[in-house]
């Protein structure tokens, strides 16, 4: 077995095609690369999935990001592959994983943050989650790659990473130490894991801050299981956002797919920005019925005249009892 580069492919194969004689080929092929396939992206097999198994109510991870045959350094200390009884060295292959998502996503928000150096992660974090998208290139919802089902928000979570809309994200939803503090002592975190976490003392819990108002992009209720049926309930959901856009802007609240099962109330329904770093905040009422499927999800997005979309998932779960 001979592997050849596309020059000697190129090479060999127009000698076969002109030799006058006819060339005997016992056995050849040719390995291309397609591009422009449909439906694209897909959710891998092997994509990491929600929900978050420490606190289920906050959709994780955050977002999709390229991680199929990705072309990446390879060393020659390690074989890449075998041909036949002979190990195969290279620079660079072609490899698979959320270790090849991983790097799109640190390398997005090292170049948001190297624009913006006031952005604090999680405004880095928001503008990345609010402006990614979550249909393919057939305008449908993303589906799984193996068996064409389509995905929600538990696998797909915000949604695929676009970095140019990621630069201009006109709105985000920010956080600083202290509300991650307040947050940890509303989940009843001990003194002893808060300082494992922080690592410093001197910290103090200003308030405790229920999960349903930690100011995070996505907004996840989740419920156990009771018999046949999740059960019904009401959350609000507390948000603020901040404007990093124009220093005018008028935003507008719009709900999108939003099922049968799913009743949802905003407000405000409009927000008026005078100036950049300007905060506003709302609000989300979401009511689930009883017999509401075990996944079920709408997208909030706020809209301005420049041009911006600023969307959030809202989902709904429910999950089966612990063991």
């Amino acid at each position: 077995m001979i592997a050849l580069s596309q020059g000697s492919g190129d090479t060999v194969r127009n000698y076969i095609a002109c030799s006058p004689g006819g060339a005997k080929v016992q056995s050849l092929r040719f390995r291309l690369t397609k591009l422009g396939g449909t439906p694209a992206p897909k959710v891998a097999l092997y994509s990491s999935r929600g929900p978050d198994a420490v606190n289920p109510s906050i959709l994780k991870p955050d977002l999709l990001a390229p991680g199929h045959q990705i072309l990446a350094a390879f060393s020659r200390e390690r074989p890449y592959t075998s041909l036949g009884e002979y190990s195969v060295v290279t620079d660079y292959g072609l490899l698979t994983g959320t270790s090849m998502a991983a790097p799109h996503v640190a390398g997005a928000a090292a170049l948001l943050k190297s624009v913006y150096p006031e952005w604090t992660p999680a405004a880095i974090r928001s503008a990345l989650m609010t402006t990614a998208y979550v249909v393919d290139n057939t305008g449908k919802i993303f589906t799984e790659q193996q068996t064409d089902e389509p995905m929600t928000p538990a696998e797909f979570r915000a949604g695929h990473i676009d970095l140019k809309r990621a630069m201009d994200p006109g709105l985000v939803y920010d956080l600083r130490t202290q509300d991650y503090v307040d947050f940890l002592c509303g989940q009843n975190f001990t003194e002893k894991q808060i300082n494992a976490i922080l690592r410093q003392r001197g910290w103090h819990c200003r308030a405790e801050l229920k999960v349903e108002d930690l100011n995070y992009p996505s907004l996840t209720t989740t419920t156990i299981k009771v018999g046949d049926k999740g059960p019904g309930r009401t959350v609000k959901f507390r948000r603020v956002l901040t404007n990093v856009g124009e220093g005018k802007s008028v935003y507008r609240a719009t709900l999108e797919n939003v099922p049968p099962t799913m009743r949802i109330k905003v407000e405000p329904k409009r927000l008026s920005f005078h100036c950049r770093k300007e905060t506003k905040k709302f609000s989300v009422t979401l009511d689930v019925e009883e017999d509401s499927p075990e996944k079920v999800y709408c997208f909030l997005r706020w809209t301005d005249q420049h041009g911006h979309v600023v969307s959030s998932p809202i989902v709904a779960m429910t999950v089966p009892p612990p063991q």
